[in-house]
C-alpha cells in the first residue's frame, strides 16, 4: 500500500490536501502516509463489502 499512497498523494487533490493537513498535524511524513494508506484500505473494504463502484464525487 506504500506505492499507491505515494501516487495518490502526488496525483489526487483530495489525498494531497489530506496529506498536507496530516503532515502539519504530525510533522512526520511516514505517519501521514500510513494514515493515507489506512483511509485507502477502509474505502476498499467498504466498496467490496457493499459491492459498489468507487465514486470520487460522493
Amino acid at each position: 500500500m506504500h506505492l499507491p499512497s505515494l501516487f495518490a498523494v502526488k496525483c489526487n487533490p483530495i489525498y494531497k490536501e489530506l496529506y498536507s493537513g496530516l503532515l502539519g498535524k504530525h510533522g512526520i511524513k511516514m505517519k501521514a502516509l500510513v494514515d493515507i494508506q489506512r483511509k485507502m484500505l477502509e474505502i476498499s473494504y467498504i466498496l467490496l463489502k457493499k459491492n459498489t463502484q468507487y465514486n470520487a464525487n460522493y
